[in-house]
């Protein structure tokens, strides 16, 4: 790809030409709104502003064109060093280059890294590109390498002519999420455990799902962190949001049993065996979980996991409790109810009053 830094005309010779030129077109754009502001019905006054501002406007673009020029030469990464020694540098996805040179049928270069190139790439990585077991990309995969490669270019190209933007880094597809109804929850608090392993992921899950924290906040939680009717704690994740969480005297009661100070205490996370409590609930019915361009239909008990507990505190509290949006999102730790409304409410249908009132458990709502 060319670098057209390297055009740039010298100061000499951009006095009279470009200034003309540019003078043309700031009395054409004054023409053109003087007769628009004409037809609005503008006052004088109006006119004689807009136009001075738009003079103004004009006039400080050729300003900074001018600085541009007076510029001796402006040196890119690229012209330093070479695609490959770039990628070296700024990515650790080894992959990414072996699809790059699999589609170029070369080692990728500045030179053959041309705008069209990288569309046609981007295509061809979201369409025929194949992983190690011979099956298409998922929408996340793909957007995570574009993403990558964007680096790359990027530090090559640090002016305007960015080939970057060729590659279109649209967001993937959401998959459909899974919550479970107070109901769903009921359920496995009435569970009885086969075994020492399902015991211990049964009390990680009802946790997760009473007070909505990630399963990797289980064990930070303790009694101290409960004050009254509210439970306080730090995230791990996110350590600069506190969470507050509101409790029933029945939650108290319940998550007090449930947590203990003791560094001993052990909890399970294991997916595996959450899916195998879920299967012997019963909870067996088909469910949509892929993209519109993907459906993927499963069973229930194999798309629940860990984090469904938290989608599933954050809907229950939007669709059938009287909280405010900002307790909600307090309680899950996020700065702005948009953020908890975007990733974690699965289901943003109107609520029924007869729905509403069916689902009212003092446990989880």
């Amino acid at each position: 790809m060319e670098n057209i830094a390297y055009q740039l005309p010298s100061r000499t010779n951009v006095d009279v030409a470009l200034l003309m030129q540019q003078n043309q077109m700031l009395q054409a754009e004054i023409k053109r709104l003087k007769e628009e502001l004409r037809v609005s019905g503008a006052t004088i006054y109006q006119q004689r502003r807009t136009i001075s501002e738009q003079a103004k406007n004009i006039r400080e673009l050729n300003k900074k064109t001018i600085r541009l020029l007076e510029k001796d030469k402006i040196v890119l990464n690229k012209d330093k060093v070479t695609f490959m020694q770039a990628f070296g540098m700024k990515c650790t996805e080894k992959s990414i280059l072996t699809y790059l040179e699999q589609f170029l049928a070369t080692q990728p270069t500045w030179d053959n890294l041309n705008t069209d190139n990288l569309q046609r790439f981007s295509m061809w990585l979201r369409k025929s590109a194949k992983n190690k077991r011979g099956e298409l990309f998922n929408d996340s995969t793909v957007c995570t390498y574009i993403a990558r490669l964007k680096v790359v270019i990027k530090y090559g190209y640090q002016n305007s002519n960015d080939a970057s933007t060729a590659i279109k880094s649209a967001r993937p597809a959401k998959k459909k999420k899974i919550w479970l109804r107070p109901s769903d929850l009921r359920k496995l608090v009435e569970y009885v455990p086969l075994s020492d392993e399902e015991a211990k992921v049964k009390q990680t899950a009802l946790i997760c799902a009473i007070t909505g924290c990630r399963v990797s906040d289980t064990l930070e939680i303790k009694q101290g962190n409960i004050d009254g009717n509210t439970l306080h704690y730090t995230p791990i994740k996110t350590k600069n949001q506190q969470c507050y969480v509101k409790l029933s005297d029945e939650a108290v009661g319940f998550l007090k049993s449930l947590i203990s100070d003791s560094p001993e205490q052990d909890y399970s996370d294991s997916n595996v065996v959450l899916k195998t409590i879920f299967r012997n609930l019963g909870m067996t019915n088909k469910v949509e979980i892929g993209t519109p361009n993907k459906p993927e239909l499963v069973e229930f008990c194999d798309a629940i996991h860990f984090h469904s507990f938290r989608h599933s505190f954050a809907t229950i509290r939007y669709r059938y409790s009287d909280w405010t949006e900002r307790e909600i999102a307090d309680a899950m730790g996020h700065s702005s109810f948009n953020q908890t409304f975007e990733s974690y409410i699965c289901d943003k249908s109107t609520v029924t009053t007869s729905e509403k009132e069916a689902n009212q458990d003092s446990l989880f709502v």
